[in-house]
């Protein structure tokens, strides 16, 4: 009986090692994935402000899924107008370099954009003619930056000073903002640290406005938790108005950004308000048009 037993258990595990074996063989096949893009895209990046500094509008193609981060084919060639409805004023976007193209605001001769206008870009590409419009919305102002000394409490964040943004946000309803923390200079830019409000909340349903941002909104969201603030370090926070439609967009963006996991929804097609006009167009697009009101603050911290 027991050398009976002690035979079942070899070959048990014969049986577990040959397994193993194919299993590791199996791995080491070479799996050729065609991954070549078959419909290039224009895509437009114009999120455009009031600020007396020059603006740019980038106008890239979409690349292959393995080409390097930056490394996208610029359009280079297009003639790029925003036009103020009020008037019909163009104001010409020319080609700088690498798909940027760029106009310079001047107040002397009154090429500003205006609070409460509406603004259509206009893009012509090659025979593709496309289009967008947006009001430029007034923006919240800022009171003031705060500089607070914190302790860890529980390993939520090193202990260190942090910022809080002080900024009534506007009496209407449905005013919709995007909040830019800038930390020694750098922007907070990841997508996951895109900090957006409906009013002084995260959605129209909050139903509250004319007070302070709620809490996670002026400081969870423009700090960095692991790497607080030093002395002498300068923060800088914008507050850029956005339209709603511009809020959904960037909403659709966190929730695929965070959309994985065993029962996560199908991802869902990115929209874009860049829309063609001509039937037959060479080259399909996507992207966003943006034009803001930008309200901004800088402290040293001490």
């Amino acid at each position: 009986f027991r050398t009976t037993l002690n035979g079942n258990n070899f070959m048990k595990k014969y049986i577990y090692l040959l397994i193993a074996t194919l299993l590791f063989a199996s791995c080491e096949d070479v799996i050729k994935v065609d991954l070549e893009q078959k419909q290039v895209k224009i895509v437009v990046d114009a999120f455009v402000n009031n600020l007396d500094v020059t603006q740019s509008i980038y106008v890239k193609k979409t690349a292959n899924y393995f080409a390097p981060i930056g490394e996208q084919d610029a359009v280079e060639n297009a003639t790029i107008y925003i036009i103020d409805t009020s008037n019909l004023k163009l104001f010409n976007f020319t080609h700088n370099s690498k798909g940027e193209y760029t106009w310079t605001p001047n107040r002397a001769t009154g090429d500003t954009f205006k609070i409460g206008t509406q603004y259509v870009l206009a893009i012509i590409n090659n025979k593709d003619t496309f289009l967008s419009a947006s009001t430029l919305n007034p923006t919240a102002p800022i009171l003031d930056i705060k500089i607070i000394q914190e302790k860890d409490q529980g390993g939520r964040f090193k202990d260190g000073k942090y910022a809080e943004l002080i900024a009534d946000e506007l009496d209407e309803f449905g005013n919709t903002y995007w909040i830019k923390s800038f930390q020694r200079d750098t922007f907070l830019s990841e997508l996951d640290e895109l900090n957006i409000a409906w009013d002084e909340g995260f959605s129209p349903n909050d139903q509250t406005n004319g007070r302070n941002f709620i809490f996670p909104i002026r400081y969870g969201a423009i700090n960095n938790f692991t790497k607080p603030l030093d002395s002498l370090d300068k923060v800088r926070i914008e507050i850029h108005s956005i339209t709603n439609e511009t809020f959904a967009y960037f909403q659709i963006l966190q929730i695929e950004n965070q959309n994985g996991g065993l029962f996560a929804t199908p991802p869902s097609a990115i929209p874009s308000n860049i829309i063609p006009i001509n039937t037959q167009i060479s080259m399909p697009v996507t992207g966003w048009f943006n034009m803001a009101a930008v309200s901004q603050k800088e402290v040293i911290v001490d």
